[in-house]
């Protein structure tokens, strides 16, 4: 059976697996079930049903994060009671596979935005008069919330399907619990020295800026905020507490991170912020702005969240105010870099876009937040990725030490390469190793941006974007076509990024 989620206007088909149902059994899953099993005959079921239709890397993120399989009957929902958190009465939901066969579980909140000519009072009693409970006010779009209908459990894909139908509404959208992909390769540890820096001018650039003035915010899985070469550099950021149905809360990171060891850790994550900023301080190596202010921001933690959660994310690194009412507005990020494949894959949802507009309209005072975001790393249409190839990201892809492209999304929306082959910095535990990617990529081009903005603080990001593109060098032995910013070319974009050319004004 398929069921359709609507995104950008545009139906996308949902496969239904029939047999199977998901059960949130609590935060900590492997503890609950050292403490009190789930039954034999349940556990088994479990286990070989979810086998049959879902990967195991999907099954060990939604195991992580609480999340139990069962065959779809009362008998397995009365089951799991035994040893659910207390107080809470399980419930169960949907489980649905998207396009490229991922494992995707329907949750009761939709995202619901009303017409735009209505005051708050009249927004806020339409959602009352047709049924639905506010459960988050969103400030990145006009009369946007998250919702759920006002009485007994209902599935968001109908209940965004019946809002669509409401002549006040200007979109719906069903939110699904997904899981995010990190835009990771294998690590080589052999590949210990820093050769992207000399490798782009940075070190040149340096001799002017080294980004002080300017915040990066890196949006990830998770980062180590404690590791001593990144620590220093650290002001504001938080988490989604993420992965049930009943959607995340924000948690800022505090102050005193001693007491911030809660805070999620992922290797992928910690090596972006690395490249993006770690401090000059004679532990391991720098990043490419290494005197910025760095805004670490898990947006998705263990890999579950919704696409609300990475717009979220992205609006609380424009104006941390959204989620942390305590922040100033002006506290907000002048440059995002984000290296992570969305929930839903290459599908860009009303409500992140709307949160991408946010940035590039409203961050930065009106100048506007530059969104770095890295393309996927296979030969593909850049274009087949909606997020990347959207107006307002700029899609970076990876460059090796000899300035080719390696195995890089292509096409006319590529913006340029910045080095993403064995490139080296900061890993978790207070580590230092590689890795290779797009992921990398993009944070070094982020750091380009930072030091840019740091001598020119009143550049719009179009402008910072243009600058960037002009100072590209032509690199790959291929055509460069067309007139603007010296041609451009489909596996290259504008060329390979350019430190001391886009500095040097």
């Amino acid at each position: 059976m398929s069921v359709k989620q609507i995104i950008d206007g545009r139906e996308v088909e949902l496969t239904e697996v029939a047999d199977l149902q998901a059960i949130h059994v609590g935060p900590s899953p492997i503890a609950l079930k050292d403490r009190r099993p789930a039954p034999a005959r349940l556990e088994s079921e479990a286990s070989d049903v979810a086998s049959e239709t879902l990967t195991h890397e999907d099954r060990e993120v939604f195991a992580a994060a609480g999340w139990l399989f069962t065959r779809r009957s009362q008998d397995s929902l009365s089951a799991t009671a035994e040893f659910s958190p207390a107080g809470e009465t399980p419930v169960a939901h949907r489980l649905l596979l998207g396009p490229r066969g991922e494992c995707l579980i329907e949750t009761p909140r939709a995202t619901v935005q009303l017409d735009s000519r209505l005051t708050e009072e009249e927004a806020t009693a339409e959602l009352a008069k047709i049924g639905l409970r506010s459960v988050r006010r969103l400030g990145f779009g006009d009369h946007l919330f998250e919702v759920m209908a006002q009485e007994g459990p209902s599935q968001s894909l109908d209940l965004a399907s019946r809002l669509r139908q409401l002549p006040l509404v200007e979109f719906a959208e069903g939110q699904v619990l997904g899981c995010a992909s990190s835009r990771l390769r294998p690590a080589d540890p052999q590949y210990a020295e820093q050769w992207q820096w000399p490798n782009i001018g940075a070190e040149e650039a340096w001799d002017r800026t080294r980004g002080a003035g300017v915040r990066i915010a890196i949006v990830d899985l998770g980062m180590d905020v404690n590791h001593p070469d990144l620590k220093d550099g650290i002001e504001g950021g938080g988490y989604f507490r993420a992965g049930r149905a009943e959607g995340s809360d924000f948690v800022r990171l505090p102050r005193n991170r001693r007491n911030g060891r809660g805070f999620p850790d992922h290797p992928h994550g910690t090596l972006c912020m690395s490249l993006a900023g770690a401090r000059i301080n004679d532990i391991g190596g720098c990043g490419g702005a290494p005197e910025s202010t760095l805004v670490p921001i898990a947006a998705m933690p263990g890999r579950l969240g919704t696409q609300t959660d990475l717009a979220r994310a992205i609006a609380y690194a424009v104006d941390p105010s959204m989620e942390d009412p305590a922040a100033s507005p002006a506290a907000g990020a002048d440059v995002i870099s984000c290296s992570l494949e969305a929930p839903q894959h290459y599908a860009l949802g009303p409500t992140l876009e709307l949160a991408l507009d946010f940035a590039v309209e409203q961050g930065r005072g009106g100048k506007g937040t530059l969104i770095f975001w890295a393309v996927p790393n296979s030969e593909i249409p850049v274009s087949s990725d909606e997020i990347c190839s959207h107006p307002a990201t700029l899609a970076v892809g990876r460059s090796s030490r000899y300035h080719l492209s390696t195995g890089t999304a292509y096409g006319p929306e590529l913006d340029f390469l910045a080095p993403g082959l064995n490139v080296a910095g900061s890993l978790s535990g207070g580590k230092f190793g590689s890795g290779d990617g797009s992921s990398y990529a993009t944070p070094c081009a982020a750091a380009v941006a930072a030091l840019v903005l740091s001598l020119r603080r009143r550049l719009g990001w179009r402008e910072v974007r243009d600058r960037l593109r002009q100072t590209c060098d032509k690199v790959g032995g291929l055509p460069y076509e067309g007139r603007a910013f010296g041609g451009r070319n489909s596996r290259y974009g504008y060329g390979r990024i350019n430190a001391a050319e886009a500095v040097d004004f």
